[in-house]
């Protein structure tokens, strides 16, 4: 194939901002962001995340069910700033917004192994990459609540992988570029048809 770009996913790290982290003797909340009710089979919130999140004896926030479909940019960086750890249990995904916007939130992430997750999260720097099942997810948050100081460093370490890689000020000139090379193509195309 010729003239392939990649675009990818970005965020806005102006919107959503570094949370201030204390979690000295704190019970985590643990949280996630997605159309469940719809697709529950694929995101694994009710099989996965739900029943790690009782074992760990945390707090579980979902936005869409505690904020009645929550407005992506109006409320969600508050959302995002009330959780201590997100947690993505999906078969398969694309590249996760909500990942990215917890991430420039400055919050550790669990998730499986798709999509966009993996170019994301560097296991054991900024997060955990896990097997699909409960203990797995269980494992990752026990060792976050006996060691709170991972959390800081890798809610620490995510906010600079938003800021160095993944804001939108940086992967803006991707798509400029690609628009700007579909333009010139349209108009070598047009040029080539009008000489005919």
């Amino acid at each position: 194939l010729k003239n392939l770009t990649l675009t990818e996913n970005g965020v806005d790290d102006d919107i959503f901002t570094k949370k201030n982290i204390n979690y000295a003797n704190k019970n985590l909340t643990i949280g996630f962001s997605g159309n469940s009710q719809n697709h529950d089979w694929r995101k694994g919130v009710t099989e996965f995340i739900i029943p790690a999140t009782i074992k760990a004896k945390c707090k579980f926030v979902e936005a869409n069910k505690t904020s009645d479909l929550l407005k992506p940019l109006g409320q969600m960086p508050n959302f995002y700033k009330k959780i201590d750890l997100y947690v993505c249990a999906s078969s398969s995904e694309g590249f996760s917004l909500s990942v990215l916007e917890a991430c420039a939130t400055g919050i550790p992430i669990i998730s499986t192994r798709v999509g966009g997750c993996e170019d994301l999260i560097i296991d054991g720097y900024n997060g955990f990459l896990v097997e699909r099942n409960i203990n797995s997810i269980y494992e990752k948050i026990s060792y976050l609540i006996n060691n709170p100081e991972k959390l800081l460093e890798m809610g620490k370490k995510n906010r600079e992988v938003i800021e160095s890689k993944w804001s939108w000020k940086i992967k803006i000139n991707s798509w400029c570029e690609f628009i700007q090379s579909c333009l010139q193509s349209d108009a070598k195309i047009i040029e080539k048809s009008i000489s005919n």
